[in-house]
This record gives structure tokens, C-alpha cells and sequence, in this order.
């Protein structure tokens, strides 16, 4: 949530779904149409949505899916939030809501089954989008807010560049800003740290990235090319200061990574190895090229502004 003194902006998802065995493309008819939508149709025109959620009711009530997606969509979403959907090729869009809710019970909207609508601004980012955009797709749940202060901030900044024009007030939380660190998210700092390790002779295995949920200790696994030797990384960002005390008796070599620093600058485990701040910010700097679009934009902002 972005908060200015007249307007809160709120960044959402939208998990449309396309099928491809579907007559229509769900995604494609919200581009067509400069939409975004949802469905759970109902069988009588509503003249608003409180008339459609009373008649919806009596149909989905038990359906908890429905009641999580249409209560943000006709009642939290407002005109210029902004919104993030995803094409059936991995393909985000990001757009902003430029209107109240409406109901379209056409056919074409009937095959697509999109029926709930708002219109949406939509553009095209790309296939390279924060972690925290794309892990929100992993969660269930047609309609989810995303409350990732650097998301927010994000989204606002590319729709402005996307736009051609300063339609969000970005400047106030980015003026003076020369550290890349700064507009990083625990995800973000995570791809990089996997880039630096594998530049320095360790492979990822994608099967083996954790879930913060499940095992909050590290965050994915390593093989080392030469030795076959396993490594686990952790990495926070903003503020955390890591305590390599914490993984004195971790049973494998760990990497631990926090542009904070950590709780000692040095420490006696010969199998916790704190990354410096210096190495992997020169590391980004030198291969920009390989770094994920959204750090890369947040690098061509800082060379911009220097």
C-alpha cells in the first residue's frame, strides 16, 4: 500500500487463468477490451454490485473462493489502483483501474468467463517481474492484494515509464537514492546472491529452493560444480542484521547475505561464510547484463540520477 496525503494506491493480482481449451482467452479479451475481470455469473442482469452480490449469494455462498475474490474486486479495488495479470505463456501485464465495477453477460464474455469487470490501462512488462509479483501467483485465490512496500513501489514507478507520463508520485521515495540495496526485496537480493554463487562455481538446483514457510533456516541449496559439495544460502534485506551464531551447528556450509551486515564481523564457523556487501554490489555492477529486469531497471535508474 502507497500512501500520499490525498490517496492510497494498492497493487493487486488477478490469477485469470487462461485455458486454452476455452472458446475465448480470458487474458486476450482483457486486452482487447482494456479490462481486467473475474467471473461466477449469475443468471439475471444486477442494476449494481450489491444487487449482484445479494443474487450471487444465494448461488456461491458456500463457495469460499468467490467470497475471497469478489469482495476485494466490487468493494477494496478502486480507480487507480494498479494490477497485475499473467497470460498463459508467463507473459505479466500491468494496469490501472480506471473505473467503478460493471457486469457484461455477452457471449464473448460468457465464454471467457468474465462477467465482473473493471476497466484497466493494461501494458506489457514482460516475462521478468519482481519475485514478489510472480510468488504471488503461486498462492490460490483468483484475486489477491500484494502488501510488499518495494512491489507497490515498483509497480509504480514501471507504470509511470510504461505510461509516458508521471501519473504516480514516486519521486519523494527514490530522490537522492544511489543504493541498489535499497530497492531490493528478500527475493530479488536471493536471485542475486544465486547469480554471484554460480559465478563462483556453484549450480542451483531449482528442486531445492525453499519455501520461507516451511523451512525459514535457508533459503535454496547449492552444488558446488567441482567437489559436489552441497551449500545452503540465506539472504534478508532492509534492515535485518544477520547472527552467524544462529547457524554455528547447521550441518553443511551456509551463505549468509544481508546488506545490513551482520551480528560480528567476523566469525570462528568455518562452514558460515558471511558474504561481503562490497563483492555483491560489485558483482551487480559488472554484470547488469545477466542481473533480472526489474534490478536492472533500478540500476539504470541510479545511473540516470548520478
Amino acid at each position: 500500500m502507497y500512501t500520499t496525503e490525498t490517496k492510497i494506491i494498492n497493487v493487486w493480482r488477478i490469477d485469470i487463468k487462461p485455458d486454452v481449451q476455452r472458446e475465448v482467452d480470458p487474458v486476450k479479451l482483457c486486452l482487447d477490451e482494456g479490462i481486467i475481470g473475474i467471473g461466477w455469473r449469475i443468471y439475471s442482469r444486477p442494476t449494481s454490485k450489491e444487487d449482484y452480490w445479494e443474487k450471487a449469494k444465494a448461488i456461491y455462498s458456500k463457495d469460499a473462493d468467490w467470497v475471497r475474490a469478489a469482495t476485494p474486486f466490487l468493494f477494496q479495488m478502486k480507480e487507480g489502483d494498479l494490477v497485475w495479470i499473467r497470460d498463459l505463456m508467463g507473459i505479466y501485464y500491468l494496469g490501472r483501474i480506471e473505473d467503478d465495477w460493471e457486469y457484461r453477460d455477452e457471449l464473448i464474455f460468457l465464454q471467457a468467463d468474465i462477467v465482473n469487470v473493471r476497466k484497466c490501462k493494461l501494458f506489457k512488462v514482460g516475462a521478468n517481474v519482481p519475485g514478489g509479483v510472480s510468488n504471488s501467483f503461486r498462492t490460490r485465490g483468483t484475486v489477491q492484494g500484494i502488501n510488499d512496500q518495494a512491489v507497490n513501489l515498483f509497480s509504480r514507478f514501471v507504470y509511470n515509464k510504461l505510461a509516458g507520463q508521471e501519473i504516480y508520485d514516486t519521486k519523494r521515495e527514490i530522490y537522492g537514492k544511489r543504493d541498489i540495496f535499497s530497492f531490493l526485496t528478500d527475493t530479488d537480493l536471493g536471485d542475486v546472491v544465486a547469480l554471484f554463487l554460480q559465478h563462483e562455481g556453484y549450480s542451483l538446483i531449482p528442486s531445492m529452493q525453499s519455501s520461507r514457510n516451511d523451512i525459514p533456516f535457508y533459503e535454496f541449496q547449492l552444488i558446488h560444480r567441482s567437489s559436489g559439495e552441497p551449500a545452503f544460502v540465506q539472504v534478508k534485506s532492509a534492515n535485518v542484521v544477520l547472527n552467524p551464531d544462529n547457524y554455528a551447528h547447521f550441518p553443511h556450509k551456509i551463505f549468509l547475505f544481508s546488506p545490513a551486515g551482520y551480528t560480528t564481523p567476523s566469525n570462528s564457523y568455518g562452514h558460515v561464510i558471511t558474504l561481503k556487501r562490497d563483492d555483491v554490489e560489485k558483482f551487480i555492477w559488472s554484470f547488469k547484463h545477466i542481473m533480472p529486469a526489474n534490478v536492472r531497471l533500478w540500476l539504470d535508474y541510479i545511473e540516470e540520477v548520478k
